[in-house]
This record gives structure tokens, C-alpha cells and sequence, in this order.
């Protein structure tokens, strides 16, 4: 209940039930490709069971690094965590990660921890977000200075790009960067964080002129890039886009792509 002379819309005690199993991680992927390849500053989805009681999603800044008393820790260090539910929580991973071996381990007050030895961190891992969720599909790239994402669907949210138009491709995973924040914190704006490593963005089948690489203001491990269509870039409703940040190619979505 309340705290004497407050009321229940402004302040509550939480009671937390022990979990009726110890938690199980049963694997570790990059949150916007799916894949295994994680990198320093990629948000990460650990899919497991028995994670926590109940469902939590972020709702305040500094991101915390406990949600319903569960904590996820990488080579020991507490990471920020975004969301957490039963058989899923999203983590960041810090700006300062060393590539290499990574141990996950997710811990709950009232039980055991468990421990994974996920894939191996490299310098980057770029993942394309998509609006599936599942990195397949239409991208979550919004048309420069409209709101509007590039999809088909001409609506109050949504229309076609067009060839030399500049669209903004939402990511994670694309490494280490000139002035990092602090993991969990809101990326800056004034100046922005830039990516160390410029990628090299494909359209329609043809290199897009990458314009920013960085972290997206006032998001936590978000990545965006920044790049203007070729006027030579095949046209249609699903027009693939790819990154590739050094020895690493993203995951294919598409946009929608007219002249």
C-alpha cells in the first residue's frame, strides 16, 4: 500500500513472488538482425524462460540496470536493460566492450543465476531494425525531414521515396564511437556521437552516399544512418538495403523506392 498520507496514483509498494524455476538463457541475439554477431553499444535480446515474473518495458532515463528485481550482467559489469519478460529481455551492451569472449549472466533476488557464453563480440555487427520486429521485411527507415517511413502505404504516416531523397535507417551494432555516452544514457545531440567507421550503404543495388553515421539524439543504443538514395537506384515496393561496416554485411530489409 501507500506511504501514510499519499495516495495509490502516486506511490506504491511492490511485492515480488520467488520465481518458480531458476531462470534458463537459452540464447543471445543481435535485437534488430536476429543474428548472433554482437558488437560494442548493440542492443541484444536474450531469449530464454523463467527471466522474471512479469513483463516491463522502459519508461524513464537513466535506462535502470534491475527490472522486476531481475539483472542481467556481461563479464560481470550490470548492463542497462530496456525491457524484460518472462522469456525475453532486451540489454545494451556497453560502448566500451572489448571484442572477445562475452559471459551473460541474468540473476533474480529470490534465485539462482544463469550463465551463457554468448558469441564471441567483434568490432561491429550492424543489424537493420525492421518493422516485423524480426529484422525481415520493410525497414524501419523514415524519409529525412518528413516523419514519414518509406513503405508503400501513401498515408499520413507513410509514402515511396524517391530517388536522390535522404532517408534515415534505424540500426544497432555499428561499434564504437568518437564521444560515447555513458551506457543507458540518452545519446547526445549537440554534438552527436559519431561512428568511428563510416558504413557503406547499398539501395536498390547501387552504394547511397552516406551523409551521418551515429547514435539517434536523445535514444539509448540506437544507431542511425543517414543516406541519399542513388538516382540510379532500382524502383518498387521492396527495394533491398543493405549496410556493411568492415567485415561485417547487416541483414536485408526493404523500402519502398519510386523516381
Amino acid at each position: 500500500g501507500p506511504r501514510l498520507g499519499a495516495s495509490f496514483s502516486n506511490t506504491h509498494e511492490a511485492f515480488f513472488l520467488p520465481l518458480p524455476e531458476a531462470p534458463v538463457i537459452g540464447e543471445i541475439r543481435n535485437a534488430a538482425s536476429f543474428s548472433t554477431d554482437l558488437a560494442p553499444g548493440t542492443i541484444a535480446a536474450l531469449l530464454g524462460a523463467n527471466l522474471t515474473q512479469g513483463e516491463q518495458e522502459l519508461s524513464r532515463f537513466p535506462v535502470p540496470t534491475t527490472m522486476n528485481l531481475t539483472t542481467v550482467r556481461v563479464n560481470g559489469t550490470a548492463v542497462p536493460l530496456l525491457y524484460v519478460s518472462r522469456n525475453q529481455i532486451n540489454f545494451q551492451l556497453p560502448y566500451s566492450l572489448i571484442p572477445g569472449p562475452i559471459t551473460v549472466t541474468v540473476s533474480h533476488v529470490t534465485s539462482t543465476g544463469a550463465t551463457f557464453a554468448a558469441s564471441d563480440a567483434t568490432s561491429t555487427a550492424p543489424g537493420l531494425f525492421a518493422l516485423s520486429g524480426n529484422g525481415q521485411g520493410q525497414g524501419a527507415v523514415r524519409i529525412a525531414g518528413t516523419g514519414l517511413i518509406a513503405r508503400p502505404t501513401r498515408d499520413a504516416f507513410s509514402r515511396a521515396a524517391r530517388r536522390g531523397e535522404i532517408v534515415e535507417i534505424y540500426a544497432t551494432g555499428l561499434g564504437r564511437l568518437d564521444f560515447p555516452p555513458r551506457a543507458g544514457e540518452p545519446a547526445p545531440s549537440d554534438p552527436p556521437a559519431r561512428t568511428l567507421e563510416i558504413p557503406e550503404v547499398t539501395i536498390g543495388g547501387v552504394p547511397a552516399q552516406v551523409l551521418y553515421s551515429g547514435l539517434t539524439p536523445g535514444a539509448v543504443g540506437l544507431y542511425q544512418i543517414n543516406a541519399r538514395i542513388g538516382d540510379n537506384a532500382q524502383t518498387g515496393t521492396a527495394v533491398p538495403l543493405t549496410i556493411r561496416m568492415g567485415a561485417k554485411t547487416s541483414n536485408t530489409v526493404t523500402i519502398a523506392v519510386t523516381e
